[in-house]
């Protein structure tokens, strides 16, 4: 596996896959072209959340590479919804939209693309999943390095957020690549990221 992480000009990360003759991409926040830049060919999409800063390229990508969708069910109503995409709040006003029926559904523990784990970690939002490929984890804005996601957007929860983190201590000896920032490890966080682990000390 390849992991491309390429930056986007809201400084979130948009991951670029290469996995067994597949090309995947996580979290569609920069151009056609830069995509381009490594592959003719994207399979799939899958999206960590779907805030504005994460999924801002999701129609043109979608449309150039004709590729399916992988989301929780929570996605399809915020990303048509700039309100609940945060995106008014950014001060941008861009809709969205999607192929519908090249949107897949994903829940917790589903497998998908044969060996690819989906983890649901609601709080940063509805619709916040971690995503496990091989012996990585990818996770959004739910769990960055000494710090997390906020939970003052639609429908964050900081007590429910607080209970994702806690599932993320199964993957405690994988390292980490979050939606923001440099990637690290879960068990660097469990001794350096104070949320990460008040959040463990509750259990």
């Amino acid at each position: 596996m390849i992991i491309n992480c390429i930056e986007s000009m809201f400084t979130s990360n948009c991951y670029l896959i290469s996995k067994n003759d597949k090309w995947i991409i996580i979290d569609p926040c920069v151009n056609v072209e830069e995509i381009k830049r490594y592959t003719d060919k994207v399979d799939c999409i899958i999206l960590t959340h779907s805030h504005m800063d994460h999924i801002y390229y999701l129609q043109e990508i979608q449309n150039y590479f004709d590729c399916v969708i992988y989301a929780s069910s929570y996605a399809k109503e915020i990303i048509i919804d700039n309100d609940k995409n945060f995106g008014y709040g950014m001060g941008i006003n861009k809709q969205i939209s999607f192929v519908s029926n090249m949107f897949i559904e994903v829940k917790d523990n589903d497998i998908i693309l044969d060996d690819v784990e989906i983890i649901s970690t609601p709080g940063h939002s509805l619709d916040s999943i971690c995503i496990k490929v091989e012996d990585v984890l990818f996770t959004g804005d739910t769990l960055f390095d000494s710090s997390i996601g906020r939970w003052d957007l639609y429908g964050g929860d900081f007590d429910i957020l607080e209970e994702s983190l806690r599932k993320l201590l199964k993957y405690k000896d994988l390292d980490f690549y979050p939606g923001h920032g440099d990637k690290s490890t879960i068990s660097l966080q469990l001794l350096t990221n104070p949320y990460f682990r008040s959040a463990v000390l509750k259990k």
